[in-house]
């Protein structure tokens, strides 16, 4: 707001200076501020601008005494300005209009009767203690300096000043409280902690990452270079990123076992960094987070030789030895021991001699008959064993459908030979040599009330059989055995003539496509170097399945060289090797023939391929 100024120039009156000089005293008596509640004997705007235009007009004679005394003519001076006081000055009677400053603090009114007053800064013009830059102590919301901001949180991050018992220790910079985040390398203290921020733990060192700061822990003062390495407290304490040797021998960050007494969580396995309290268990045999257990229920806790379910396993319950599958089904347990999901026995099976469930085993009844057994000189991958001759079998006789598997055989026997153990006990059991398959046959007799066709001693993998002196061949036995050499290729040639019931095979290798193997047999050219559950290839139009890969298959016989047309064969009386016959999952094309040979060590033929099914001579 412009405030008049008092002119020096004087104008002419039409009154005489004495009716002037006489009427001085009455006129001085009205400083008018505000005379009634409209400004003072009413608002004269028209005077005002008046004089105004007198004031500012060209007319600067030295006796210009019409602006001299204007408040001749606009007595009340009022400007009709709220924000400005209007006084008619005693000495000279030129009427002034200053800023109003209600509460005389020397700072104008920021707002008067309603209206924003251009250039002020007091906020409260009310109180003198209210002004621009007061530093009148106050832990008020009050806003004493008129910053907009309430005393108690001068810089309006939200939290009181520490003075005023909240915790800010800077209430002049928002970015700086109790609340906000450290700023790593800087000197202040931004999170009034009491600790710088590069160095908050005030061990005097700084942080690693500022400068060179070398504190490899700024918030323990315990951790710094300069401090001694103590032993079992769990800490670096110098920053050389080892803990004591006798603490962390691994220098996994976990103390060893000698520090329990410490109250640290101990280690229990100090020469390996990935075994630890706080690793990760993985499904393995390994106890990564030494509580004791192996996963946690993700491996093989019970360490019955089954993975958990959450493993990719099928035990159903990997915190009970004698719950997996394969364990003995019990008829009358009353809960699933082979995790079958039957409780007892699987509908339709039957008990054996040993309370157990006697694994539900198809089987195919193979006629007696004629058949040429043998290839001929032009098949793909023959060998010089296989001459072509007649054989008759005057015997009917039943065959496993499959080859036995791991579920079976454990049932059987109660241990488990497999060297696979994560094919599934649907898969062939494998890894055992001709003792043990002549073993299981003799058990599977006596559940069912037959004789046995072997005479075995000893249990287990240390079992050793021979053929029962009983019975004149191996034909004549009531009982489960493993069939002779001519009934094993009169079962899989399945009355066909060519290398097998799918055709011959050009290829001999692992060559993939190959049409006549691929449905019906695993070999290495489809198998993907890995066993497969039984029954998952087409089976031979006798309902036979596996008979030419999977695993290669133990027979009774000794191995020898065919002796021309026969009944009844059943290899010579002694040998080097048992026979063995059909494919395996990794063997070749050639193997996977009906006529393909091949024999091994009764005691130490064990390979990772080798399994067995069983027959049973029919009355």
């Amino acid at each position: 707001m412009k405030v008049a100024q008092k002119m020096s120039s004087k104008s002419e009156f039409s009154k005489p200076r004495n009716e002037i000089m006489s009427a001085l005293p009455a006129i001085a008596a009205c400083v008018l501020v505000a005379c009634s509640s409209d400004g003072g004997g009413g608002r004269d705007t028209t005077t005002d601008q008046q004089v105004d235009m007198t004031e500012s007009s060209e007319n600067t004679s030295a006796d210009d005494t019409s602006a001299e005394f204007e408040c001749f003519e606009d007595v009340d001076c009022d400007d009709s300005d709220p924000c400005t006081v209007d006084i008619c000055s005693s000495d000279d009677f030129v009427c002034s209009h200053d800023p109003v400053d209600a509460d005389g603090d020397g700072f104008f009114a920021m707002e008067a009767r309603e209206t924003e007053c251009v250039g002020g800064t007091d906020c409260d013009d009310t109180d003198a203690s209210v002004f621009p830059g007061s530093t009148i102590a106050g832990c008020t919301p009050a806003d004493r300096d008129c910053n907009g901001k309430p005393d108690d949180d001068n810089d309006g991050d939200g939290q009181k000043w520490i003075g005023c018992g909240g915790t800010d220790c800077d209430d002049a910079d928002d970015a700086i409280h109790s609340g906000s985040t450290e700023i790593a390398c800087t000197t202040e203290d931004h999170d009034c902690n009491g600790h710088a921020d590069r160095d908050n733990d005030s061990d005097g060192y700084t942080r690693i990452g500022c400068d060179d700061g070398l504190d490899c822990n700024d918030a323990d003062d315990m951790v710094n270079p300069g401090n001694a390495e103590l032993p079992c407290d769990g800490k670096d304490n110098n920053c050389d990123c080892l803990m004591s040797p006798t603490e962390d021998a691994d220098s996994d960050g976990y103390a060893n076992v000698i520090c329990v007494a410490s109250g640290l969580q101990a280690d229990c396995n100090d020469e390996d960094c990935t075994i630890h309290p706080l690793a990760a268990e993985a499904c393995d045999k390994a106890d990564q987070d030494c509580d004791g257990t192996w996963a946690d229920g993700n491996a093989d806790d019970d360490e019955d030789g089954y993975l958990d379910i959450l493993c990719g396993g099928d035990d159903c319950d990997d915190s009970n030895a004698t719950l997996s599958p394969g364990s003995l089904d019990l008829c009358t347990g009353g809960i699933d021991e082979d995790c079958d999901g039957f409780i007892d026995c699987r509908p339709g099976a039957e008990c054996t001699a040993f309370g157990g469930c006697a694994p539900i085993v198809d089987y195919v009844i193979i006629a007696a008959g004629t058949f040429t057994m043998g290839s001929p000189d032009s098949e793909p991958g023959r060998k010089s064993d296989e001459p072509l001759h007649q054989v008759t079998l005057t015997h009917s006789f039943e065959i496993q459908a499959t080859e036995v598997t791991q579920r079976q055989f454990f049932a059987m026997m109660g241990y488990q030979p497999g060297c696979n153990m994560t094919c599934g006990d649907d898969c062939p059991v494998e890894c055992l040599d001709w003792h043990e398959a002549a073993a299981y046959c003799n058990a599977l007799s006596l559940s069912f009330g037959y004789e046995q066709c072997y005479t075995c001693t000893g249990s287990m993998d240390g079992v050793t059989c021979e053929p029962s002196a009983i019975f004149a061949s191996p034909y004549d036995c009531p009982g489960y055995r493993l069939p002779t050499e001519a009934e094993w290729e009169y079962s899989a040639t399945a009355g066909r003539s060519e290398g097998t019931y799918n055709g011959t095979s050009t290829l001999t290798h692992c060559e993939n496509p190959n049409t006549v193997l691929d449905p019906i047999a695993w070999f290495c050219g489809n198998a993907g170097s890995q066993r497969h559950r039984v029954g998952t290839a087409i089976a031979n139009p006798w309902l036979l399945y596996d008979m030419l890969g999977n695993v290669q298959e133990w027979c009774h016989d000794w191995y020898g060289a065919y002796t021309g047309d026969v009944s009844d064969p059943w290899g010579p009386v002694s040998g080097e090797g048992r026979v063995i016959r059909g494919g395996a999952w990794n063997a070749t094309a050639a193997a996977a023939r009906t006529s393909s040979r091949n024999f091994g060590d009764p005691f130490n033929s064990v390979a990772v391929s080798l399994g067995f099914r069983i027959v049973r001579t029919l009355p």
